[in-house]
């Protein structure tokens, strides 16, 4: 077989089992187009109803426990607004770090301050290269 490559994509004729139509698009195209045709996105209101719902189950699990949750922590904007979300939703969240000796001075700062301000309690295991 010739090599071919996918008029939509990279995928060529060195993987295995790629078929092409008649406008060069490979199958793997094709049936990613199919799955993504009967995928919905959900409301805004669905997703704030669906979180709530987590939300009062996560409550409800930790009632009476110091903590109700853990977020892991890595200094990080993404591990941040998680941390903020589940403070400000009401959970009580014990924040936990992984240290693998890579972190920034600006990752450590970050979560100095977020547990700082959130009044959060912060778990850092620091990992032992030699174990």
């Amino acid at each position: 077989m010739e090599n071919k490559m996918c008029s939509r994509c990279v995928m060529d004729t060195s993987a295995v089992g790629i078929s092409f139509d008649t406008h060069g698009v490979c199958n793997y195209c094709r049936d990613l187009s199919e799955k993504l045709s009967k995928y919905h996105v959900a409301s805004t209101e669905d997703l704030e109803e669906k979180l709530d719902g987590l939300i009062a189950r996560v409550k409800d699990a930790g009632r009476n426990k110091k903590y109700d949750c853990i977020v892991g922590l890595s200094g990080g904007a993404d591990s941040a607004y998680a941390l903020y979300l589940a403070k400000s939703k009401g959970l009580r969240p014990l924040a936990v770090h992984m240290d693998n000796g890579w972190d920034s001075e600006l990752a450590a700062n970050n979560i100095h301050n977020l547990v700082d301000k959130l009044e959060v309690d912060l778990f850092t295991y620091v990992i032992d290269w030699e174990e």
